[in-house]
């Protein structure tokens, strides 16, 4: 004697499972995706709740509880489940989430399927109702979907496959509770095709789970994309272009005003000798210490960058007329007071500085530039290290 094929409980309980496990994972990875992946949390809740409401109904077919009360209970989970879906991939498709619409929809589908759950005649008839309410969230999620498709012709298609399969098993499961034919081939049909609408729904949470991953790989590399064109990716600090640009925004309110901008100039004079000597890496930390020093000694309003190769310029609108000879003096100082430490080796690192300084309306960009880097030359020829400041009148 063979025993049946398929066992609903088991692939309930191990729809369960999974929807728990992914759940409890998508809470551990939350920290490291939250800043590119939006709705991770949703996503999270709706998993973990997706299998708690399957571990009811297991419970509810296996005797544990009450058959109506646990599949109360389940029905509950799966309904949340399918709201916190929604908003999840709403978030993630950079949609905005239907959510009263929803749950001012579903709370009477999901009222009335329990409340036929409770009579023994119809109890059927609430499996539809409550499976139609299901429909009604998963059908509102793909036209979001489908809208994002549309906008980005990518990143979602899979998913929207997804939810088209899932309505469409659910739909199978409302026709064969509508459409009656003998008890018992009902029943046994609905033993066979409930366990894949929960199976169902773990697979479209899996599937959204990996959607979000590639959607954070795409975001992210657009983001890189984004910081590079103003950002010196080594050291956070602004590159040579993003400085350009603020110093002509800088000299044309300056021309206004009639204000003063400083540019200081700071070039590591023996940064190539630990190149050779211990190679490329200790020369980016190098880079990265004198990076954070600057930083941490500029004041609001003044805008540091990297200028290029082993050079930095800081930006100084407004400034008064000794802060940026001030300013070389004392990032000099601190570089030789606070040596850097690179494991065991105590890292000696000197700088050279040459700074100019725009007082009339009218200057250029370049000109500015030019005196900055001819203070510059000069303090590479100097003991101090620090050039003469020039001024553009």
């Amino acid at each position: 004697m063979t025993g049946p094929v398929l066992d609903p409980t088991t692939i309930l309980f191990a729809a369960s499972c999974v929807a728990l496990t992914l759940g409890g994972g998508l809470l551990i990875l939350r920290p490291a995706f939250a800043q590119f992946l939006r709705g991770l949390t949703a996503l999270a809740g709706s998993s973990a709740i997706l299998g708690l409401g399957c571990a009811f109904f297991v419970a509810g077919r296996s005797g544990v509880a009450s058959s109506q009360i646990a599949g109360a209970c389940g029905a509950f989970g799966v309904y949340a489940s399918a709201v916190l879906f929604h908003m999840a991939v709403c978030s993630l498709l950079d949609r905005n989430p239907r959510l009263r619409f929803a749950v001012a929809v579903m709370t009477p589908f999901w009222l009335c399927g329990v409340w036929l759950l409770y009579e023994v005649e119809v109890r059927d008839r609430g499996i539809a109702v409550l499976c139609s309410g299901v429909i009604l969230a998963v059908v509102l999620t793909m036209r979001e979907t489908w809208i994002s498709v549309r906008a980005r012709q990518r990143g979602a298609t899979l998913l929207l496959a997804v939810q088209g399969l899932l309505v469409v098993t659910l739909a199978i499961l409302v026709a064969v509770v509508l459409v009656r034919s003998e008890p018992e081939i009902d029943r046994q049909l609905l033993l066979w095709i409930t366990p894949f609408v929960y199976l169902a729904g773990t697979i479209m949470v899996i599937v959204a789970m990996l959607q979000g991953l590639l959607i954070v790989n795409e975001r992210a590399i657009r983001r890189l994309r984004q910081a590079s064109l103003s950002e010196d990716l080594l050291t956070g600090l602004a590159n040579r272009n993003a400085l350009f640009d603020v110093a002509e925004r800088e000299l044309e309110r300056c021309e206004g005003g009639h204000k003063a901008l400083s540019l200081v100039l700071i070039e590591l004079d023996n940064i190539r000798q630990y190149n050779d000597w211990y190679g490329h890496t200790l020369g980016d930390a190098i880079l990265v210490h004198v990076a954070n020093c600057i930083r941490a000694r500029i004041r609001p309003g003044e805008r540091a960058g990297r200028w290029g190769g082993s050079s930095f310029a800081v930006l100084m609108p407004e400034s008064p007329g000794g802060r940026p000879s001030k300013f070389a003096n004392l990032l000099t100082e601190s570089l030789v007071l606070d040596p850097m430490r690179f494991g065991t080796l105590e890292i000696e690192i000197s700088i050279c500085s040459g700074f100019a300084t725009s007082e009339v309306g009218g200057s250029t960009r370049d000109a500015l530039v030019a005196a900055a880097e001819e203070s510059l030359h000069e303090a590479m020829s100097t003991a101090t290290g620090v050039g003469r400041p020039r001024t553009i009148e």
